[in-house]
C-alpha cells in the first residue's frame, strides 16, 4: 500500500480503537503519522499540546522548539499566563538533540515518543487534568497531547488559523470555541461544513486522541480551484453552537455508557448517537438533568419502546412540568429496557447492551 493509499484508508475507515497495550498503541500512532506526513513531505509536524497546570512534559518555559500559542483573543482583558495556553509545538531533533538524528528529524526528536507514552497513559491509564485535583485550568482540556499535526504551516501559522476561529460574539457576550480540546473537537466535526473544514485546518493532518478511547484522523476537502478565496474565520450556526455546548455532557453520557459494557468497546459512531438524543431532547423542550436522563434511556432502551404510550405520555408530563423524568423512569416497567435497572447516579442511564437505531 502506498502512503497516500494509506492516509486514505485511515480517513475513510472509522476511527481506530487505541490499544491498550503501550507497545502496540505505540506502533498504531507511528504508523498513522508516517501515513499523513508522507502527504506533507516538505512540511512540519506539530505536536498540539495543553500544558494545564500540570504540565505532564515540562514543555511551558520550552524555548528550543518553534511555539505557536493559541492565546484568547480577549486575553488583555481577562489576563491569562502564556505558559496556560494550547500550543503547536514543532518537532524538530535538530534543534533540541542533533546527535539522536538518524532517519526522521520530527520522528527523532524525543519529545514525539515522550507525547506517545503521555497519550497512552491519558487514554487508557487515567492519567488526565481534573480540576478537582488542582492539575487543571478549567475549561480548557483535560488532555495534555490533543494530537499530532503535519502541515506546511509553521507553528505559529497554524496557531493563529485556529486563534481567528476560536471565538464567537463580543466582549462580555461569547462563546469560547475550544478547537484544541479533543472533547469538543470530535462532537463538532461532523457537522462542520467543508468550507468551514477548509478555514479551520487549511492544509493540516491532525491525528487525535479521541475522548472515548478511538485515534481521529481530521483532514479538510481540498479548495476546489474555481472557488473564491476563503475568509479568514467563520462563525457557527445555532445548531452547531448547541453540539459545542452539549460535548461534555455526551462525553460523560458516552463513557458511562463504557462503563456499563465493560470491555467490550462502544462502537464507532456511539458519540454521535449521545449527541443525537440530546439534540432530540432539546427540541422536546426537555432542560437540565432531563436531558441527560432522555439521552441516556434512549440509548438503553429497548427497540420500540420510544413509541410506547407510557413513554410519550411520560414526556408529555415533563414537559409541562408535571414530574421529574427521574421520577417517571423509575416506574417504567422493565420490558422498556435492554437490560438492568436505573441507578440514582447522573449518568445512570447507559445501555448494558448496544443502543438500537
Amino acid at each position: 500500500m502506498t502512503s497516500g493509499q494509506s492516509v486514505a484508508a485511515h480517513l475513510s475507515a472509522p476511527a481506530r480503537l487505541l490499544p491498550a497495550d503501550p507497545l502496540v498503541f505505540r506502533e498504531m500512532v507511528i504508523d498513522v503519522v508516517r501515513a499523513v506526513q508522507a502527504q506533507r513531505p516538505d512540511g512540519f509536524l506539530h505536536l498540539l499540546y495543553s500544558p494545564e497546570l500540570a504540565d505532564p512534559l515540562d514543555l511551558r518555559d520550552d524555548i528550543r522548539r518553534e511555539v505557536g500559542l493559541l492565546r484568547r483573543e480577549w486575553a488583555s482583558t481577562y489576563p491569562q499566563p502564556d505558559i496556560d495556553f494550547a500550543r503547536f509545538l514543532t518537532l524538530d531533533c535538530r534543534r533540541v538533540a542533533a546527535y539522536m538524528c538518524e532517519t526522521d528529524s520530527a520522528l527523532d526528536d524525543p519529545l514525539f515518543e515522550a507525547s506517545i507514552t503521555q497519550a497512552h497513559a491519558e487514554a487508557h491509564l487515567g492519567v488526565q487534568a481534573e480540576p478537582e485535583l488542582g492539575n487543571d485550568t478549567p475549561n480548557f482540556s483535560p488532555y495534555a497531547v490533543c494530537g499530532w499535526v503535519a502541515t506546511t504551516q509553521s507553528a505559529a501559522e497554524l496557531a493563529r488559523r485556529l486563534q481567528r476561529c476560536n471565538r464567537l460574539g463580543r466582549l462580555h457576550h461569547y462563546h469560547w470555541l475550544r478547537w484544541h480540546n479533543p472533547v469538543y473537537h470530535a462532537a463538532l466535526w461532523p457537522v462542520l461544513t467543508s468550507e468551514q473544514r477548509r478555514i479551520l485546518l487549511g492544509d493540516a493532518l491532525w491525528i487525535a486522541p479521541g475522548p472515548l478511547g478511538r485515534l481521529h484522523l481530521y483532514q479538510a476537502d481540498p479548495q476546489p480551484a474555481d472557488a473564491a478565496p476563503l475568509p479568514l474565520s467563520f462563525s457557527l450556526d445555532k445548531a452547531q453552537l448547541e453540539r459545542h455546548r452539549d460535548a461534555p455532557a455526551a462525553v460523560a453520557l458516552a463513557r458511562s455508557w463504557q462503563a456499563a459494557e465493560g470491555d467490550c468497546p462502544l462502537p464507532a459512531d456511539a458519540l454521535k448517537r449521545v449527541l443525537r438524543h440530546l439534540d432530540d431532547a432539546r427540541r422536546l423542550k426537555l432542560r437540565g438533568e432531563d436531558r441527560q436522563l432522555y439521552a441516556g434511556a434512549m440509548l438503553r432502551m429497548a427497540p420500540g419502546a420510544e413509541r410506547a404510550a407510557e413513554w410519550t405520555s411520560l414526556l408529555d408530563r415533563t414537559v409541562r412540568g408535571e414530574n421529574k423524568l427521574r421520577d417517571g423512569i423509575a416506574v417504567l416497567p422493565e420490558r422498556f429496557w435492554s437490560g438492568g435497572t436505573l441507578d440514582d447516579a447522573p449518568f445512570d442511564t447507559a445501555p448494558r447492551n448496544p443502543p438500537h437505531d
